[in-house]
């Protein structure tokens, strides 16, 4: 797959650390253009989430379909979409971040209980309410 190639290329071949673009070559004319080059966000997810993401997008954002595929539990594959989402979120920083409508307290709350999501994007969410 495309994106698996260019997240390899992206990391280092030695620790798989990030790595800075200087160089971009044309492979058509050999342009060759210098400069600093910031890597595309997706980068910064790990192949899981990246597997994760891809199987997301086949099933349309179906949760019911994702479970069935990877034989799960709904409520693993709500706290899955809950973690990809935080790490997308960090990735593109907050003024990037689309913005999304935030959950009441309550809901937030109602949504831990019935193990839609986990202790801890609950208390990402909860802390989200405190500073709008």
């Amino acid at each position: 797959m495309i994106i698996y190639v260019v997240i390899e290329y992206l990391k280092c071949p030695v620790c798989s650390g990030g790595v800075d673009v200087t160089s971009v070559t044309c492979t058509t004319c050999e342009i060759d253009i210098k400069g600093a080059f910031k890597p595309h966000w997706l980068t910064g997810l790990d192949s899981d989430q990246l597997d994760f993401l891809l199987t997301f997008v086949r099933c349309r954002g179906v949760l019911r379909d994702i479970e069935a595929i990877l034989g799960v539990s709904y409520p693993t594959v709500r706290n899955r979409v809950d973690q990809l989402v935080d790490a997308v979120e960090h990735l593109l920083g907050e003024s990037q971040a689309a913005a999304t409508p935030r959950d009441s307290r309550l809901a937030v709350l109602e949504r831990l209980a019935g193990g839609e999501i986990s202790p801890g994007r609950a208390l990402t969410l909860l802390d989200a309410l405190k500073h709008p």
